[in-house]
């Protein structure tokens, strides 16, 4: 599977995230990319699950309408 690059306005999400810092920006981004490349097929419940379970690994908190727009633009490849 490749990474696809991030579109405008999901590089616009992650900048403002930035009161997490430049480098959770980053993880973030690559988190979202790793769920996307194996959410292929997975409901939008698991999606969910999969991105909070990989957000808590890396130690960050997201509020939860920053989670659910992730989870939409994982599931509809924005």
């Amino acid at each position: 599977m490749t990474d696809a690059p991030l579109d405008r306005d999901q590089a616009k999400e992650l900048r403002d995230l930035d009161a997490h810092g430049a480098a959770d920006v980053d993880t973030v981004a690559t988190i979202v990319v790793e769920v996307r490349d194996t959410a292929s097929g997975v409901d939008p419940t698991e999606v969910d699950a999969m991105l909070r379970r990989r957000l808590t690994e890396a130690r960050i908190e997201l509020p939860d309408d920053e989670v659910r727009e992730l989870v939409r633009q994982i599931l509809e490849g924005d």
